[in-house]
């Protein structure tokens, strides 16, 4: 039996500040990333980072912080880095420098540092120690204070129907995917994809194209909403909170939303048509599904996720096709929840029985802490733990309501198989 009041002293249940504003910045094209910091400090950020790119190694750095530069500072050794910089990586676009907690404690003047050294590129200097936030809170202030770096006008040419997609990151699982999937459902609707800051490989120019849009979609708060109330502040774009869409109902409602923000109508055909087939689809399968799994429960969904993106795949699992009977959020991250996160611990559940079955979606880390493979269903939709998987692979939109399901079913049945496979041999 578990002790749940130690659960909440685990380490590693969520990546510090550092890394998301490293994500963020590796993110562009020719961009690199100083840890300023101790190495051990700086190789478990690497580590982390190369989870999802082991490539990423050749463009991360660290001042290698020792005990004698947390008393006399660290500003020798940050103009090294830069001048080294200067000479072997001309390609550079923007150069971070993070600086670690302990070394953000001995109160080092670092932009005094940079803005005393000749600069041909963007140079951020960010305090991005764990100790003052996670990883949401590194990405979208790294994001921030790029766009800042370039000073974004309004624009004189927007472009009605275009959209941009704040909150994405690429360090997520299926990202790729879901970004393919997000910008193939809005170009059948009729609207224009512009800017989708995160984007890997994106150059870091392709940003001034962002005021061109006429609104700002913003896919994870706790990720792009900060993104989005700056540009408002700036150039007085408007922006729409619409979380990443799961489930085919879900899915159409964000386009209509989308379409109802910019006054626009958008064409449903096609999208209506490709909804219709894949809710056939899922239906039969899930069906079928039951035929085989006499009585088939799924008694609870534990969701160790971020919060727009749990909160937006609660909804789907209630109330489209596997009627899911419990949520239960193990949230991610420091950003803010609402009435509809609470857990009732109180309530005493009935016996399981041999075909209830509950969903985990989160990390092989989460899976490992929650055990109970006989009955547990795992989607890794947090922290990638595996770079063995399909390239664009899915769970947002109408393909990707699709692919989840399947995974589903494919693991039920592996599942049932066994226990049947355990009875006979009984």
């Amino acid at each position: 039996m578990k002790n749940k009041k130690l659960e909440r002293w685990r380490p590693c249940q969520s990546y510090c500040q550092m890394n998301g504003a490293a994500a963020a910045v590796l993110s562009f094209k020719n961009a690199n990333v100083v840890f300023n910091g101790p190495r051990w400090c700086s190789v478990i950020a690497e580590r982390e980072l190369m989870s999802y790119d082991r490539t990423l190694t050749e463009r991360l750095y660290c001042s290698h912080i020792e005990q004698s530069d947390l008393l006399f500072g660290t500003g020798e050794r940050i103009r090294d880095i830069i001048e080294d910089q200067n000479r072997e990586n001309p390609e550079t676009s923007l150069l971070a420098i993070l600086t670690s907690c302990s070394v953000g404690l001995i109160g080092d003047d670092v932009n005094g540092i940079v803005n005393s050294i000749e600069q041909t590129y963007p140079i951020l200097v960010l305090d991005a120690g764990g100790l003052t936030g996670l990883f949401e809170e590194g990405y979208q202030t790294a994001m921030i204070e790029i766009l800042k770096k370039l000073h974004l006008e309004k624009s004189s040419s927007v472009i009605p129907g275009r959209v941009n997609l704040l909150g994405y990151c690429n360090y997520y699982p299926n990202s790729n995917g879901d970004l393919r999937e997000l910008k193939r459902l809005l170009r059948m609707a009729g609207f224009e994809v512009g800017v989708c800051p995160g984007e890997s490989g994106q150059d870091i120019q392709e940003l001034k194209n962002l005021p061109t849009a006429s609104l700002n979609i913003v896919l994870s708060s706790e990720l792009g909403l900060g993104m989005a109330k700056y540009l408002k502040d700036i150039i007085g774009q408007e922006y729409v909170v619409l979380p990443v869409p799961y489930g085919i109902e879900q899915t159409m409602e964000w386009i209509r939303n989308i379409s109802k923000t910019l006054s626009v109508t958008p064409n449903m055909a096609e999208l209506e048509k490709d909804a219709q087939i894949m809710l056939e689809n899922v239906t039969e399968q899930v069906d079928m599904l039951k035929r085989t799994v006499s009585n088939l429960t799924y008694r609870r969904a534990i969701l160790a996720l971020p919060y727009s993106q749990a909160k937006s795949l609660a909804k789907a699992l209630q109330n489209e096709i596997l009627e899911v009977e419990k949520i239960k959020f193990e949230l991610q991250g420091n950003f803010g929840v609402d009435e509809s996160f609470d857990n009732d611990e109180t309530v005493e559940e009935k016996p399981w029985l041999s075909s209830d079955y509950q969903l985990l979606f989160g990390s092989a880390a989460d899976r490992a802490r929650i055990q109970e493979f006989a009955r547990t269903i795992y989607i890794n939709m947090h922290k990638k733990d595996s770079r063995i998987q399909r390239k664009l692979m899915t769970f947002a939109g109408i393909e990707g309501w699709g692919m989840l399901i399947q995974n589903i079913i494919d693991q039920t049945l592996t599942l049932h198989h066994l226990k049947e496979g355990e009875y006979r041999n009984d």
